[in-house]
């Protein structure tokens, strides 16, 4: 039987329709190859140029944690980014991208504890990735005064990880719920290794430095009493201004004990009213000079919470807040106490 013109048209025409279905099919393919391509290459740059600001940032370690978190948000498409670090139990903001005054205020009297009421506290626990579809419906999610500051929906979560401890957490959130993709979190990954990688190399170099200038300190020290063997107030001035400058303090005092009061034979920058009681000497109270000769020193977070006299008199006349007492002694015997001070509640290292 001899095909219709009709039927060579429809046979055409299926054919070209078919040929258009796979040039379209192979339009796609190459498309989304290049995206896929296009999208490795911006993670790849990103980070090389987070290496370079790591390697350029050697002491700094600030520029380091804000590129990341800049970097992580425009790659990720997210609305917001944080980086937290660990200090005294709490994680602490150490960078962020995107929030509102009111929210980095609410974070810095707030530091997030390890839970499963946040997303850094469950990373926290968990040691791993968390990703939160929608804080607003998730079950554990109790941060509901942070989530309201934020109006985040989205989050993720990745661990800091040292030694197996979790040293950190980079946070990213959207204000909109869409979970990121596993390429974006496998770039995240990358970031918060690079930021371990950062902070650590910021914490061999510091102590370095660190080491050093206690060494050269001291040897100054040294040759004050090689060169001052009868003037013991030239070599306690000295040794005072070498632990202040060390602990990066302005303020306090080198007492002797003779073992009933304390009495400051150096000051720095007291109020004269201040220096002049402590010259006068004070009998310390049984357990700060029971804790002075056993542990042979004592932090006092706040002086104001202190009911003793010389602790009133000190904020009183000073205005002095957080103190470094740190004992001299010989063998067992208390002679007296180097004294730090900072004038607002900021806990020593």
């Amino acid at each position: 039987m001899t095909a219709t013109l009709d039927d060579e048209v429809a046979e055409l025409r299926r054919v070209n329709a078919e040929l258009q279905r796979q040039l379209d099919e192979a339009i796609t393919r190459e498309s989304a190859t290049a995206a896929v391509l296009k999208e490795s290459l911006e993670y790849q740059t990103a980070a090389s140029d987070v290496l370079r600001v790591i390697s350029r940032s050697t002491f700094d370690l600030q520029p380091v944690l804000d590129t990341l978190v800049e970097t992580a948000v425009r790659l990720c498409e997210a609305d917001n980014a944080i980086i937290f670090r660990l200090q005294q139990g709490g994680y602490h903001m150490a960078a962020s991208v995107g929030f509102s005054p009111e929210f980095r205020e609410h974070h810095a009297k707030n530091p997030t504890l390890p839970g499963r009421g946040t997303v850094t506290g469950r990373v926290a626990v968990e040691q791993r990735v968390v990703h939160i579809e929608d804080a607003v419906t998730d079950p554990e999610y109790t941060a509901t005064q942070s989530q309201q500051l934020g109006q985040t929906r989205t989050m993720l979560g990745v661990p800091l990880l040292r030694e197996d401890k979790v040293t950190g957490v980079v946070t990213l959130s959207r204000l909109r719920v869409e979970p990121f993709t596993d390429k974006q979190i496998e770039l995240v990954t990358t970031f918060a290794n690079q930021a371990v990688i950062a902070i650590e190399n910021a914490r061999l170099l510091t102590e370095t430095r660190e080491a050093l200038e206690q060494q050269t300190a001291t040897a100054e020290v040294l040759q004050v009493i090689n060169s001052s063997p009868g003037n013991l107030a030239r070599v306690f001035d000295a040794i005072l201004e070498k632990a202040h400058t060390l602990c990066g303090v302005a303020t306090g005092s080198l007492q002797i004990y003779d073992g009933e009061k304390f009495r400051a034979v150096a000051t720095h920058a007291l109020p004269e009213r201040l220096a002049s009681l402590l010259r006068q000497g004070y009998q310390p109270h049984p357990e700060f000079r029971r804790r002075l000769e056993t542990e042979g020193f004592v932090h006092i977070a706040d002086v104001a919470e202190v009911d003793h006299p010389a602790a009133r008199m000190t904020v009183e006349f000073s205005g002095i807040r957080t103190t470094l007492h740190v004992a001299l002694r010989k063998g067992n015997a208390l002679l007296g106490q180097i004294v730090a001070a900072r004038q607002e509640v900021r806990p020593f290292a």
